[in-house]
């Protein structure tokens, strides 16, 4: 009983030298310390990671089965192992007339500099295990899924805009309605700004941004789920139920492969999509390899923010560039499941196993993604020929046509002028805006499944069709209640957004409605009036893509989640429609 007491208060102790470990490298990176205090900091550092060793030796001494322990806890012991190996690896090297030459040109004169990268290093790895240890804290609560999504979602957003507030974070400091609104932007993978993301930020302030990105686009429960994994605790039961629910995988045996199988996906279109804009860039005279690594991620999260002024316009006659673009929003758009079965089709089609058929839903996202960008492509083209793509010889015509019908669906990316487009081009992207990518994606919209099953309604109640069926399938009748919901809430969202700002903001009704259906897709495209909204508008704005991002279904469970379901039953009677 004393042995568990001791181990109870060791963990407690431990969140509040994670907050220290926090704190710490906030300072050091956030804020300009003066000479005098770089000391104290670095003290600070060796207190917190001598508290972190401490408690690791603490916690397998008082462990009753060490082995068991150690296997449970193996990514916090591996870390704290290498801290050590390579705190003594270092200070040979340092003194090696071999190395010394290397760190001299990579400016490095003191050991202390040395140690002080790796004890960061390390401390953010400490940070990771201890967020996963509340984050499974929380998971036991009794709180719906939806609720932790949101409020994983305005924790992070709260954080990033803190973030990004601090002193060098930018090059000439922020109002934090322009944090706020940058970071929801960010997290919310829209791309709508009110600062120029290139030159108003330092590296450190877009560093957060494209980790908000990252985070945003694939979820923060999933990272910490995925992590939960690496470190090696897993998932209780509640934890499995709860990304049951947020992957959409319907059997809960499934949820571990499922999100071993997103990270890894993740991870490899972003590293190829990284490589080839880097090759890219590197033609084209752009040689910083940050700038690939933050399209890359921003591309494939569907999130449109750009380090370029122009977004990608300095870019719309490059044809290769704008196709990798494409490539990386459309696979990030499509959604990890369809992704990964195509992944399984594609490896089955290589061995002597019959090759899965692809499900209904695979089916429906990729017919009906692959309509819109074909029909949009050409209604745009048609549209824009003698006007925006008026200066373009006709394969750039096409391929900057087809892009545009690309990046709507919540993407961002523009290679055009958004502010001197046509009437009937602005009702398009409105369209394309709203229907937004697919469910289980980086991107919003009321999704691809919900307009495509909307139509099947309509087929089906002209041909006087008792179901909807779709691909030889029999759509539910509450999947199509669903979509009507959705796409109601959505409708709802936007006019509330619009008709707010139609108050508050002095410019004409497309151009709000554009904003806000911007907004709610997540898309991040913009007629050039997003930084001169009045405070009420930006903050309008920011609510609709938090809205957007949670989806309008999500959001009304979040609010009305301890409402219950009437029982009560009346009498029918019916009513006059159309």
């Amino acid at each position: 009983m004393q042995r568990e007491r001791i181990r109870k208060l060791f963990a407690n102790i431990m969140h509040f030298v994670a907050l220290l470990a926090a704190i710490s490298l906030v300072a050091r990176y956030g804020f300009y310390i003066p000479e005098e205090y770089a000391e104290l900091f670095t003290l600070a550092d060796e207190i917190v990671i001598g508290g972190f060793l401490l408690n690791s030796a603490i916690q397998l001494l008082l462990a009753k089965e060490r082995v068991a322990y150690l296997k449970a806890n193996f990514f916090e012991y591996i870390i704290a192992f290498l801290l050590v190996a390579q705190l003594f690896v270092l200070r040979y090297l340092f003194y090696s007339p071999r190395f010394t030459e290397i760190f001299q040109k990579l400016n490095i004169v003191s050991l202390t500099q040395v140690y002080i990268v790796v004890f960061q290093v390390y401390i953010g790895f400490q940070i990771i295990v201890e967020f996963v240890k509340v984050n499974s804290a929380l998971n036991t609560m009794s709180l719906p899924p939806y609720l932790l999504i949101a409020g994983s979602f305005a924790i992070t957003i709260l954080i990033g805009s803190g973030l990004l507030s601090l002193p060098k974070a930018t090059h000439t400091g922020i109002s934090y309605i322009d944090a706020l609104f940058t970071a929801t932007s960010a997290t919310c993978v829209t791309g709508l700004i009110v600062v120029d993301t290139g030159r108003y930020f330092t590296r450190f302030g877009q560093i957060i941004i494209l980790i908000l990105i990252q985070l945003g686009g694939l979820g923060i429960m999933t990272f910490a789920a995925f992590f939960s994994i690496m470190t090696g605790r897993g998932m209780d039961v509640r934890h499995n139920l709860a990304l049951r629910d947020v992957l959409s995988v319907e059997v809960i045996g499934h949820v571990k492969s499922t999100l071993t199988l997103i990270v890894l996906y993740t991870f490899f279109i972003e590293s190829a999509g990284f490589f080839t804009l880097n090759w890219l860039f590197k033609k084209a005279g752009e040689l910083s390899p940050f700038s690939a690594l933050f399209h890359s991620i921003s591309a494939f999260c569907n999130a449109g923010f750009s380090l370029y002024t122009t977004n990608i316009a300095g870019f719309k006659h490059n044809i290769p560039v704008i196709l990798t673009f494409a490539v990386l929003i459309i696979l990030g758009g499509l959604g990890f499941l369809v992704l990964i079965d195509l992944g399984r089709g594609f490896v089955a089609s290589f061995g002597r196993e019959k090759v899965p058929i692809l499900s209904l839903h695979s089916k429906i996202v990729l017919t009906t993604t692959i309509l819109l960008i074909i029909l949009g492509g050409l209604i745009f083209y048609a549209l824009e020929k003698d006007n925006s793509l008026v200066e373009f010889p006709l394969g750039e015509k096409i391929v900057n046509a087809f892009f545009q019908a690309v990046t709507p669906r919540t993407a961002g990316f523009n290679t055009l002028d958004f502010s001197s487009m046509t009437l009937p081009t602005y009702l398009l992207i409105i369209l394309l805006m709203i229907i937004g990518a697919s469910p289980g994606s980086t991107g919003g919209g009321i999704k691809t499944t919900t307009f495509a099953v909307l139509l099947g309604l309509v087929r089906a109640k002209v041909r006087g069709d008792p179901e909807v069926n779709m691909f030889n399938r029999s759509i539910p009748k509450d999947i199509i209640d669903q979509a009507f919901v959705v796409l109601s809430l959505a409708l709802a969202t936007i006019f509330t957004g619009t008709f707010i700002m139609s108050i508050t903001e002095g410019y004409s009704l497309t151009r709000l409605l554009f904003e806000e259906v911007s907004a709610f897709g997540t898309v991040g495209l913009s007629t050039g009036i997003t930084s001169h909204l009045s405070s009420v508008g930006k903050l309008v704005i920011t609510v609709t893509m938090f809205v957007g991002r949670l989806g309008p279904m999500a959001f009304a469970y979040t609010i009305l989640y301890r409402a219950r379901p009437r029982k009560t039953r009346y009498i029918e009677e019916r009513v006059i429609i159309g």
